[in-house]
């Protein structure tokens, strides 16, 4: 009887290692592990709706140092709602993409630190938290990382090498259940605002109250746009193939990036250049050199012997359009107002595009008159995919408070 009763508590253990390493290799490596992978923790759970829960992503170097890495995935937007990402414990010191396009079901991760960079083989990248919303038995991966060997568009860890070499050859994916079915609350509507990085907000004093100008048809225009006859928009990183050297384009100038802390620290992922023509870069004037890692974000700057007052978000810069908008930012003060060199100011790109930290609307900025406070604020009403189709980033979007947004007048839509 006894040797029964071992059989069957046997049995039933053999089934569960079996039912267990089903359930463990669902999420299969995707490419292979002999240089750095990306992997999803936990790869498989189960789920009941309106549950939330966390996915953290995890970097493993193979002994290797690396600079950046970037992690793009798809999820399902039917059965999940991606609610935020945090990057706090994050082994990367510097950020240029933070996205959830919940359009889309897209979720965009940029990270870096400067040379050496990392080198472990469980980094922790960041932590995307998840609601579950409607019933899911998935016969395949549900949060798959989006990536193809060598291809430096999508999933990338680019190596401490100074050449932007991508050494990322192997992802884990992740595939989640859930049980059920709910009626959840909606998810947020589409818009061409992803979730970006929180700044601090201010605390708030009295708003004034905006009179509404006339609907007309604005012509902002994103300062990222080339100017004429230039074939790269503002922002792009690129080099000759006769040199190794990397050029930032800003102001419609080539500016040389010394090294690649300085070319991290102006959020531009190491690897992302351009090999363009020597003619094509012959065609802009060389700007100063860039020699000196970008001011940390959130930095006050004004140029020597100006007036005007910039907040730095790298590789952007936003005009603090008055005294009366500096001073609703109570965390704001003169004292801490850097004066540069004007070749400093001018080593960031101008943008006038802003949302409020309550309002997922995008907003360009049409300055007027400073000393009137006038100024007028058209809604970017564009689709996600017609925004980056007109040449904006969405790094260049500045969150300010509502009393800042109420301040300003409203005019027409943009819409082309």
């Amino acid at each position: 009887m006894k040797k029964i009763k071992f059989i069957v508590a046997l049995s039933v253990i053999c089934l569960l290692m079996l039912l267990l390493t089903n359930l463990t290799t669902k999420a299969a490596l995707v490419g292979n592990a002999t240089q750095a992978t990306l992997s999803v923790s936990p790869t498989t759970s189960s789920y009941n709706p309106n549950d939330t829960f966390s996915v953290s992503i995890y970097m493993n170097t193979n002994g290797q140092n690396v600079v950046v890495a970037a992690a793009y995935l798809n999820y399902d937007r039917n059965s999940f709602q991606a609610v935020s990402i945090d990057t706090g414990g994050s082994v990367f010191t510097m950020e240029t993409e933070k996205i959830i396009d919940s359009a889309n079901g897209i979720i965009k991760i940029t990270r870096g630190k400067p040379t050496p960079g990392v080198n472990s083989t469980n980094a922790l990248v960041a932590v995307i938290n998840f609601k579950a919303l409607y019933g899911t038995t998935p016969s395949s991966d549900n949060l798959t990382f989006r990536f193809a060997a060598g291809d430096t568009t999508q999933s990338t860890v680019i190596k401490d090498d100074g050449l932007g070499t991508n050494i990322l050859t192997g992802v884990y994916n992740g595939l989640y259940t859930v049980s059920g079915t709910a009626n959840p609350s909606p998810s947020p509507s589409p818009s061409p605002s992803p979730s970006p990085t929180p700044t601090p907000s201010p605390s708030p004093s009295l708003s004034p109250t905006p009179t509404p100008i006339p609907s007309q048809s604005p012509s902002p225009l994103p300062a990222i746009l080339p100017g004429p006859g230039l074939p790269y928009v503002n922002g792009s990183v690129l080099k000759s193939p006769a040199s190794d050297k990397i050029y930032f384009i800003v102001n419609d100038q080539k500016r040389w990036l010394a090294n690649p802390e300085v070319l991290i620290s102006y959020g531009l992922a190491s690897g992302s250049q351009l090999t363009v023509s020597q003619t094509d870069l012959d065609k802009y004037t060389t700007g100063p050199d860039i020699t000196v890692p970008s001011l940390p974000e959130g930095t006050l700057i004004r140029a020597k012997g100006d007036f005007k007052v910039w907040i730095i978000k790298p590789p952007f810069k936003r005009h603090i359009f008055n005294p009366a908008v500096f001073t609703m930012y109570r965390h704001f003060s003169w004292a801490s107002v850097k004066d540069v060199d004007r070749d400093v100011v001018d080593s960031y790109i101008t943008s006038d595009l802003y949302r409020s930290d309550t309002d997922y609307r995008v907003y360009s900025l049409e300055e007027i008159s400073e000393v009137t406070g006038l100024a007028i604020k058209h809604h970017i009403n564009l689709t996600a995919s017609q925004f980056e189709a007109k040449g904006y980033k969405w790094g260049q979007i500045f969150i300010v408070n509502t009393q800042e947004k109420d301040y300003y007048q409203t005019g027409g839509d943009y819409i082309n």
